[in-house]
């Protein structure tokens, strides 16, 4: 088994942007390449905003502002494309959903909290 030396790494393999060329090709010397002509402006318009009315947010009660704690649930497929689908309807975020789903259930409940 033989070894074979590492080639060396140095500046001279840094190539500038636009300027990289394949190994086999011919390199011309930095100060005959021209710099790569400048892209087009491009006009982008805003996209058009929805007449829909956006829902009053509701006043989360958290009892240190900025807390919270991410937690990791589990769906099979059927559970998963129902709420998807009901966020789409309801255009809200699956966290949305579930916060207002666990407030529900904490409050059916609050009287087993102690």
């Amino acid at each position: 088994m033989s070894k074979t030396k590492a080639s060396s790494l140095s500046a001279g393999l840094i190539a500038k942007k636009g300027q990289a060329v394949p190994a086999t090709a011919s390199v011309a010397p930095v100060e005959d390449v021209a710099a790569p002509a400048p892209a087009p402006a491009v006009s982008v318009e805003p996209a058009p905003q929805s007449q829909a009315q956006p829902e009053a947010k509701e006043a989360a009660v958290i009892p240190e502002a900025g807390y919270y704690k991410a937690l990791t649930v589990k769906l099979n497929r059927a559970r998963y494309e129902k709420l998807k689908t009901l966020g789409m309807r309801l255009d809200k975020k699956s966290q949305a959903i579930f916060e207002a789903a666990l407030d529900d259930y904490l409050a059916k409940h609050a009287d087993k909290l102690g």
